[in-house]
């Protein structure tokens, strides 16, 4: 498994966390086109994005992800703040419940 960073930084934050058959994206603070290129331009392997929280510099480009039909996970409240009512937003986080999504397993927890 191996992690990479594509943005650390109030400009934008993005990881991805790619295995040898799928990635998921953790934040998307940097446009989908800089994904891409992270991947080769083989966004097939992505199983999801997921936002931790509303601030743009983690969700700013959330629907360019949704519109090319990468699932986008998020909290009820994200949700709502971002407006992301659309078929590719979701939000089956609670705090403390892992969500299994593609090989990975997510669990939302509280930072202060």
């Amino acid at each position: 498994m191996l992690l990479k960073i594509l943005g650390s930084s109030s400009i934008g934050n993005c990881y991805v966390l790619e295995t040898e058959k799928e990635a998921l994206i953790i934040e998307c603070g940097v446009s989908s086109k800089e994904v891409k290129k992270c991947l080769d331009f083989d966004i097939s392997k992505v199983c999801a994005c997921v936002i931790s929280h509303v601030h743009a510099d983690h969700s700013k480009w959330w629907k360019e992800f949704a519109d090319l039909g990468i699932p986008v996970y998020m909290g009820s409240e994200t949700m709502i703040s971002l407006k992301a009512f659309h078929p590719c937003a979701q939000a089956p986080f609670l705090q403390g419940m892992p969500v299994k999504i593609g090989n990975f397993t997510v669990t939302l927890f509280d930072s202060p």
